[in-house]
């Protein structure tokens, strides 16, 4: 509907009026549809990266690692075909590891007898498209299929009658130390600049991901090329264990920059910033924007596992309450409690427990992390939490009547990656990480934590110390700093040990 007329507006003001208020009405429709679809995009691509992160962290065999990034890729971004070709220096030449191609593409290489998983390219830098990616770092873009199996030094009568479905070659550097490992290549069944922003970067994230997966891949092949030179070996490992944590930071940086601005963007949504939204549109957002705050949390995790091994994991040392961190994340945890029907209960001693020197932010993580892991694997019964002092040291421990762990399970579930038996069936989202990191920072503070169990369908209760005075080596803040209190947003009942 058009703007009415000023003469129309003069003659019926009511009518101008609900007109403007259509009008509106369109526009803000026009801009919630499109931030609706960015995200979606910025969704899938996220996704993408994902899965390949995922991968990389799983498989360690470079043939197979490189089968499934391939597809994953080709199926993610709706292309015709995804290669990886390595790259051997000295004796120039590119070799493919992996193909995936479409089914339609496929039948079209066959009939032409076109095989692509045995094109060797020899003397690559003797070509000008391939010495430009392997010198220079450099991209390139060929115009369709015929013009790389060309430059490939494939037969022209060989590939007539398959290039058809190929509008546009990309071929990207896997760059990596400096070094060119291999190139990546993506056949286009569309033109380049019809991608759309998120695809275009998108793309230059999934090299980056690639680059460090594939090289730590290839670097565990090789040693367990050379696993009976010992001291070769060590040495490898070490270098693998830097990759690794070097690619789990760039992975989670990478993540983390577009999550911030889809948070942001369903934050500003759920809060009516972009107008009114309909009840059955607004419960879609509030799902989305907790499932882009849980994979915030799970992206910080790994974050801090690069930080914590690289020793940037700073501590913050100030006198602290435990007492109000216990009932602030008590009240943090009391609606996914109430949601599965579970009875939360908080013990406090009856006399005040003194105040200790910590960091309270990352203690109210470890203190969170034990009170979420105990709801998530309790379906029914309680959870309860226990604070205690003694001897110079505070306890802090956490009771539930849930699943239960093996006694083998125990001492390892402190590891990284690790997850007890069968949990995965249960909850499939867990990282792995988080008593990791727990550990971590209470070790830091020089306490100990630890986990006690009858075993399976038996319950747990997962415990921490922590002491008084602060580790040796931690600068004591000075005398008149204030102690560092956590207020609840509301009073928390409490039961007074028996």
């Amino acid at each position: 509907m058009g703007r009415l007329t000023k003469k129309t507006s003069i003659a019926n003001p009511s009518a101008a009026k609900a007109a403007l208020v259509l009008d509106n009405a369109q526009e803000l429709t026009q801009s919630l549809y499109k931030q609706n679809l960015e995200l979606s995009i910025v969704n899938r691509t996220l996704s993408l990266l994902r899965k390949l992160y995922q991968i990389s962290l799983l498989d360690l065999n470079p043939a197979s690692l490189s089968q499934r990034i391939s597809e994953t890729i080709r199926v993610g971004l709706n292309m015709e075909a995804v290669g990886i070709f390595i790259y051997d220096q000295q004796g120039d030449s590119l070799s493919p590891y992996q193909f995936s191609e479409s089914t339609r593409l496929n039948n079209a290489l066959l009939k032409a007898n076109v095989i692509l998983s045995k094109l060797k390219i020899t003397h690559a830098t003797e070509n000008k498209v391939f010495r430009e990616i392997i010198q220079r770092k450099k991209s390139n873009s060929l115009d369709n299929l015929d013009e790389f199996l060309l430059n490939a030094h494939y037969s022209k009568k060989k590939i007539n009658s398959v290039s058809h479905n190929i509008k546009a070659t990309l071929l990207y550097p896997l760059v990596t130390q400096h070094r060119v490992i291999g190139i990546l290549i993506l056949f286009l069944n569309r033109r380049f600049e019809n991608l759309n922003e998120y695809e275009k970067e998108s793309i230059k994230s999934i090299t980056d991901i690639i680059s460090e997966a594939l090289d730590k891949a290839l670097l565990y092949e090789k040693l367990n090329t050379a696993n009976n030179q010992l001291e070769s070996a060590n040495s490898h490992l070490k270098e693998l264990d830097r990759a690794k944590s070097e690619f789990v930071s760039i992975a989670s940086h990478q993540l983390r920059t577009p999550m911030t601005g889809i948070m942001g963007y369903l934050s500003m949504m759920t809060q009516g910033d972009f107008g009114k939204i309909a009840p059955e549109h607004m419960k879609i957002l509030v799902e989305l924007l907790a499932e882009s705050q849980r994979m915030i949390r799970l992206i910080n995790q790994f974050l801090n596992v690069s930080k914590i091994e690289a020793g940037k994991f700073t501590y913050t040392w100030k006198p602290t309450q435990l007492a109000d961190i216990v009932n602030h994340v008590i009240k943090e945890v009391e609606k996914p409690a109430a949601d599965k029907g579970l009875k939360l209960q908080v013990k406090m001693p009856k006399s005040a427990v003194p105040s200790i020197m910590a960091d309270a932010d990352k203690v109210e993580d470890v203190i969170l992390n034990l009170l979420d892991n105990a709801i998530k694997y309790t379906a029914k019964g309680t959870v309860t939490a226990i604070l205690e002092s003694d001897k110079g040291q505070v306890h802090f421990s956490v009771k539930d009547s849930g699943i239960g762990i093996k006694p083998q399970d125990a001492t390892e579930l402190f590891n990284k990656f690790v997850r007890g038996t069968g949990i995965a069936q249960i909850h499939p989202d867990g990282s792995g990480l988080g008593l990791f990191i727990a550990k971590s920072i209470v070790d830091a503070h020089g306490g100990h934590i630890w986990v006690e169990s009858q075993g399976e369908g038996k319950g747990s209760t997962f415990q921490f110390t922590l002491p008084l005075k602060p580790p040796a080596d931690v600068a004591v803040p000075p005398p008149d700093a204030a102690a560092h209190v956590v207020k609840p947003r509301e009073t928390v009942k409490t039961l007074k040990n028996e």
